[in-house]
This record gives C-alpha cells, sequence and structure tokens, in this order.
C-alpha cells in the first residue's frame, strides 16, 4: 500500500454504499458512549491472565505485546503497534489460549470442523499456518468417561505443554502440546479454571457458582465457601436450605503477595488471601450488590465490572468507580476489556442493540479517561460513509459517519446501521451524536458549520442547528415512494428557508420546500420535472438546471428541455435516471459538472472521467478537462466558500498483462473550477485472498487552524488526516 497526499470540507457531502473465549470480558449496560474513566494506574498495564479468566472474552492478550480479537467468529491479530491495523487470521473460532511463553503459539476451538474433522487447531507461526490436534482422540470410547464438546481452554503457565480445555462431560487436558488428550478426576462442567503459577499444584475452578480448589493438581477438590454469604434456597417439597450466594466470576490475582477474588451474583466482591481456605468481603466502594461480571487483571491495577458499572482498584479492596457518562441516543453494553502492554490504557469492544441486530465497535480508552477510535482504523474493513467539518460552541468540530458491513462487525448482514459521531479535537477522540436514520449524506446548511442536514433516505430529514448535538426531524417532505431515496439537496443561496431536492426510486422527482419560521412547519410541492440533481444559479435563485438536462428560469414553476446537447455527452440523460453525472456549480450563466464513462472491451472496463461546462445555461457543452484511465466515484467534495474549488475521488484503471485492472483509488484538487488538476491522494489497491480491495472514498473536508488546513478523507478503509496539505497521511484511530 501507497499513501500519497490528500483534501477538503464540502458544502455537500454525498456518499456511496460500498460493498467468544477471550482474554477479559467486561458486560455493561452503559448509555450513550461518551466515557470519560480516570484510570489510576501510571501505566503499561500487563494481562497476566490473558485468557485465563473466562470462557466468554473477545480479547486474549500475549506476553510480548501481541493482541488477538475474536469477533464474529473470525480470529483477528494486531499488526502494528498502535494496533489500528489487525489481520484476520483464522475462521470458524470459539475461543483461543496463547502460551504464557511464546505468542506465536496458539490453540483454538473451532465452532464447526475445520481441519480433518478437529474441533482444536494449533498454530507455531502466530496464526500463519494451522495444523489439526486429535480431538476428539482417536480412542474416546475406551475412555472412562466420554469427552464432550470443549468451550473452554487453558495453559499452565508453569508447563506450556499441559494445556486443559473444559467440556461438557468434565476437565480434560493434555501433556504434550495438545496432541493426546484424556481425562481428569474432575467430571463436572467447569466455567472457569486456572493454576496458581506461584504454587503449581493449586488448581481452582469455578462450576457454575460453586468454587473448587486443589491442593493435589486436580486428585482431590474441596468447595470453598466459608465467609461467603448464603441465601435460602427452596429445595423440594417444602423444604429449603442455607446455601452461599453463588459466583459469578473468579479471579487469581498474580501479584508480589497473590490471592484470589470472588465476585458474587447477589453479594458483592470477596477475597481469599489463604487460597480458598476463607473469604471475607473486600469490596470497599463497590456500590449496590449488581452480579458482578469480569475483571482484568494489569500489572498494578484490577478492572472490575457488574451489569452497569466500571470499578478499579491497586491493592483488591477498595475500589473506585468509573463512571460511565450516560447519553440519550442509544444503549450499549460493554462486552471486552483488555489492558495494552505497550501503552497505558484498555481496549473496549461496545456491542449497541438495535432492532435489526447487534452492532460492533471497537475503541480505546487512554490512561485520562478518553475513548479513541470508534472504529476509525481499529478494524480494517471500518467504513466511513461520510466526513465533514462543523462547529460546535465556536471550535471546529469534525464529523463522520460510520457503517459496518461485515458479519464480525454485525449479525445480520443485510442491515447497515449508521452512527454519526463527532471529535472536538482534532479526531483524537470521539463521541456517538446522532444515528443516521435518515441517511449518510451530510449539507451544511447555508455555509454556517452549525446547521447541519443529514439525508439520504426517503424516512425523513433531520437537521441541527447547534453542531450536532440536538437533531430534529424537518416536517413536510414528501416522497413519491416509500423506499425511495434522496440523491441531492440544494438550498437555495438567497432564501434560506427554501430549498429543492430529488427523490426516487429509478427516476427521480424535483420537490421544491419552503418552511416556514414561526409555525415550525414545512411544506414541499412537486415540481413536475424529472431531476436526479439539481443546482441553483448563486447569482439568481430563479434559475435552475437539473440533471436530466431541464432549465427553469422563475423558481421550477416552468422548464425548458436542454437535454439534447448534454446527451451527447451522458447518452439517456433526459429518463430521470441517476447517471455518472454530478452537477457542481450554476454561476453567472455557466454550469460546471463532471461526468464519467465506462467502456467495456475485450480486455476489462476502460474508463475515463472529464469536467465538463457550459457558458449558455445547458445550449451547449464542452470538456475543460479529462482523466484517461480513471474511473470517478460519481461524488464531488466542493470548498463552500469557494465553488471554483473542488475534489473528486477516481479509482486508475492501468493496462497489465493485457487487461485493464484497477490499481489505485485517488483523490484530485482543482482550484480554478476544473481548468488544471492536482493529486493530493493516493491508495493502492491491495490484493486481498484473490480479489482486490479498493479503497471507496466517500467523503473529503478540510478543517482551518492557526497552524493551517487539516485535510480528512473517509471511506472504505477509514478516516485519515493530512496536516501538511496532503503530503503524507495518517489513518485516526487505534492506540495514539
Amino acid at each position: 500500500m501507497s499513501l500519497k497526499s490528500g483534501f477538503y470540507s464540502g458544502y455537500e457531502i454525498t456518499h456511496h454504499l460500498l460493498p467468544c473465549c477471550s482474554c477479559l470480558l467486561i458486560v455493561i449496560a452503559a448509555g450513550f458512549l461518551i466515557i470519560t474513566v480516570t484510570l489510576s494506574q501510571p501505566s503499561q498495564e500487563t494481562a497476566f491472565q490473558n485468557n485465563q479468566i473466562s470462557n466468554s472474552n473477545f480479547f486474549v492478550s500475549g506476553s510480548n505485546g501481541s493482541i488477538y480479537l475474536i469477533f464474529g467468529n473470525n480470529l483477528y491479530r494486531n499488526s502494528t503497534g498502535e494496533a489500528d491495523t489487525w489481520d484476520q487470521i483464522a475462521q470458524n473460532v470459539q475461543c483461543i489460549a496463547v502460551d504464557p511463553k511464546d505468542d506465536n503459539v496458539i490453540y483454538a476451538i473451532t465452532t464447526k470442523t475445520y481441519i480433518n474433522e478437529s474441533l482444536m487447531i494449533k498454530s507455531l507461526d502466530g496464526g500463519k499456518t494451522w495444523i489439526s490436534l486429535e480431538y476428539p482422540p482417536a480412542n474416546w470410547k475406551t475412555l472412562p468417561n466420554y469427552i464432550g464438546k470443549p468451550w473452554l481452554l487453558y495453559i499452565n503457565p508453569e508447563n506450556s505443554q499441559e494445556i486443559f480445555a473444559a467440556t461438557e462431560t468434565g476437565l480434560i487436558k493434555t501433556s504434550d502440546g495438545g496432541f493426546t488428550w484424556k481425562a481428569t478426576l474432575f467430571t463436572e462442567q467447569v466455567s472457569q479454571f486456572m493454576v496458581n503459577s506461584r504454587t503449581p499444584s493449586y488448581y481452582y475452578a469455578r462450576v457454575r457458582g460453586t468454587i473448587y480448589i486443589s491442593t493435589d493438581k486436580g486428585i482431590t477438590w474441596k468447595r470453598s465457601e466459608t465467609g461467603l454469604p448464603t441465601e435460602i434456597v427452596r429445595g423440594k417439597g417444602r423444604t429449603a436450605s442455607k446455601l452461599p450466594v453463588g459466583c459469578s466470576v473468579l479471579v487469581f490475582v498474580n501479584w508480589d503477595k497473590p490471592f484470589l477474588l470472588a465476585g458474587t451474583v447477589t453479594g458483592g466482591l470477596f477475597r481469599s488471601d489463604d487460597d480458598g481456605v476463607s473469604w471475607k468481603s473486600s469490596g470497599v466502594g463497590i456500590a449496590g450488590s449488581g452480579k458482578l461480571i469480569n475483571a482484568f487483571v494489569g500489572s498494578k491495577q484490577i478492572i472490575l465490572a457488574t451489569a452497569d458499572s466500571i470499578y478499579s482498584s491497586t491493592n483488591g479492596t477498595n475500589w473506585k468507580y468509573l463512571p460511565i457518562k450516560s447519553g440519550k441516543y442509544y444503549p450499549q453494553i460493554l462486552l471486552g476489556v483488555l489492558g495494552y502492554a505497550k501503552h497505558d490504557g484498555l481496549f473496549l469492544l461496545f456491542r449497541f442493540n438495535e432492532d435489526s441486530g447487534d452492532i460492533f465497535r471497537i475503541g480505546y480508552l487512554d490512561s485520562k479517561g478518553i475513548l479513541i477510535g470508534l472504529n476509525y482504523g481499529v478494524l480494517t474493513h471500518s467504513e466511513v460513509d461520510n466526513v465533514w467539518v462543523g462547529s460546535m460552541k465556536g471550535h471546529p468540530t469534525i464529523f463522520a459517519a460510520t457503517a459496518n458491513l461485515y458479519s464480525s462487525d454485525q449479525i445480520q448482514q443485510w442491515t447497515r446501521p449508521t452512527f454519526i459521531s463527532m471529535s472536538q479535537d482534532g479526531g483524537y477522540s470521539w463521541e456517538i451524536v446522532e444515528k443516521a436514520d435518515c441517511g449518510e449524506q451530510a449539507l451544511v446548511r447555508s455555509g454556517l458549520p452549525t446547521e447541519i442536514w443529514m439525508y439520504g433516505s426517503a424516512k425523513c430529514v433531520r437537521t441541527t442547528n447547534d453542531g450536532g448535538l440536538n437533531w430534529t426531524n424537518v416536517p413536510g417532505i414528501n416522497f413519491r415512494y416509500a423506499n425511495g431515496s434522496m440523491s441531492r439537496i440544494t438550498l437555495d443561496p438567497q432564501n434560506k428557508n427554501v430549498w429543492y431536492y430529488c427523490v426516487g426510486v429509478n427516476e427521480y422527482h424535483l420537490y421544491r420546500y419552503q418552511y416556514d419560521p414561526s409555525t415550525g412547519q414545512g411544506q414541499s410541492v412537486d415540481l413536475k420535472v424529472l431531476a436526479p440533481d439539481v443546482v441553483v444559479a448563486e447569482e439568481n435563485n430563479k434559475l435552475l438546471f437539473t440533471g436530466s438536462g431541464q432549465l427553469s428560469t422563475d423558481g421550477g414553476w416552468t422548464w425548458v428541455d436542454k437535454s439534447k446537447a448534454l446527451s451527447n455527452m451522458v447518452q439517456g440523460i433526459s429518463e430521470g435516471y441517476r447517471k455518472p453525472f454530478k452537477l457542481v456549480s450554476f454561476h453567472n450563466g455557466q454550469i460546471l459538472a463532471v461526468v464519467g464513462k465506462s467502456e467495456p472491451t475485450l480486455s476489462g472496463i476502460k474508463a475515463s472521467a472529464s469536467i465538463i461546462k457550459s457558458s449558455d445555461m445547458g445550449s451547449t457543452w464542452q470538456k475543460v478537462y479529462s482523466f484517461p484511465n480513471e474511473q470517478w466515484s460519481q461524488e464531488v467534495f466542493p470548498n463552500p466558500n469557494n465553488p471554483s474549488n473542488f475534489f473528486i475521488a477516481t479509482v486508475s484503471h492501468n493496462q497489465v498483462k493485457n487487461s485493464w485492472r484497477e490499481t489505485a483509488s485517488k483523490v484530485y484538487e482543482t482550484q480554478d473550477a476544473g481548468e488544471t488538476w492536482h493529486q493530493i491522494y493516493a491508495h493502492d489497491v491491495v490484493q486481498n485472498n484473490g480479489s482486490q480491495d479498493v479503497e471507496k472514498i466517500c467523503g473529503v473536508s478540510q478543517m482551518i487552524t492557526e497552524a493551517g488546513r487539516v485535510l480528512f478523507v473517509g471511506g472504505s478503509h477509514g478516516l485519515w488526516r493530512s496536516q501538511d496539505e496532503g503530503k503524507t497521511w495518517k489513518r485516526i484511530g487505534g492506540v495514539q
């Protein structure tokens, strides 16, 4: 991949649609997504128990700083120190265990038979290649206990050849690195298992809600319950008995003086300093009696989670509440947390509960409690549908619309929830402020950065006049079809209460909308003309020109057909269908547009793009500039303060071995209304599993600062930023 320069802000910015066992799990029913947490550790968290705490986590850490992530039953490994790029290394993975002494040695349980009918696989090179393990064993029918399907793996930290697996019929183990397995004497369904690395003869297990301790390497086991709270449990008939409250999570803290922590379902947190012989309350600072779910153990800090709260402790007894700031839009659940040994923060995995399915997002929480990323570059397939610059309380603010299309990001692939995120610090941290039910296309109204309109789908149009904190539906919008979409909104340059929009499914129709600020109501009028695109003259709001080649000189009430001349460049332009054609500006009688062309040949698709203009309001057209061998994305990203300055995104097509192939995604800029152009951004096409991964550019924007302009490009590979006029680019997200 090569990255070269990049971009600008759009007056109108549009988009295109593009085609677990882990380390530490925290489930948190939180409000909206702003987390203000002050972590107490100085730095350098190390996950001693990488995958050792639970069987349902999503993150797994290695001893040398590598991070593994189970996401949508796929296994990923971070490929950069910033953890903003992840490589998929396996599929159909339910649970993994990483050798505490060698990050490259991985064991995995598959969700279905993977290699040679095995349910277990092993890698010796960090997931580049895998071998099958003999599971179930060939002699499983002759074993004293049937060995069922496994769901948990644990590697003995003192003997990497000894691996334990929990199955439906008990605990099994291997002493030769997973090649042969045998049943142990423990036949309960184990939820958690761990070995005391300081005293290896001590084993700990959690079976449903009961804690068991073995002091002789699992030969004999005893219940551990002295000091734990009890509850009355009804038995058969009219009997009742007093039993210890169930344990929801068991944690071994391997510090200088090791100890155990037991989170109970209703009784709080308890600690044992004598290997489970006795327990005492250890939850000072933990409010309520919520179920304790999971924990992260670092070098100097423990993170503990209930169903709706996070706590941290530096001694395992006194706890500090880490507040989660509630929001007003979308509830979410925090599914995973993991300390990163190379930095001083936490990885978080969020799940948003939507009617259409669950959506997952990843962020990084730094030591100051700032949430970074929200999938901007954290996962390589994150998609930014749009990016634009607005204003919040007088400060420049970056907005980005993001969506995920892949099964690893949401359960139902046919749904496409999109969220609007906001950054007030140049892209370092982000806050989700809106769900884009109305589409992902953005319009900064009348050039005012605090007035933003979102549109695209036929459900609604939403607007904000405070920079993005509060959004309302625009009343009085008409749609010809319920499943239609908006292809364009164009504002009247002289009357901010009047604008025009194009809506349709196949044929697009033009409407005029007028808003009455005194009543807070609006009304749309069908202008009875086909128009997949429309532009209003800047100096005369009575002049309109549509993407079907129609001209109006009275504000859209009557029309003159000018499509004949335009049809010479774009066939069928008068039919009202969306074509590879985009109107850019209408000024002093001159109309500027971009047109694309694709020609099938025996050696593939030969593409080109051209800038065209009409100096007589659409009667005649001529080419201003051509981009040979460039396939245009059908989007234009203009500068709202300078109509002569705009950007287009293309994909280069070059002949390789007598065949036209896509080679790079690019962005070009013009400062003189299309007369001259220069390339500011390029991203080479990546070969991925035999297919070409072409970055789709969906948004180009700029932010003016005292140090100069900052440029942004958003697309299918995340959000990119340049602070040197496009000479170099850095992807926003990951650990910074």
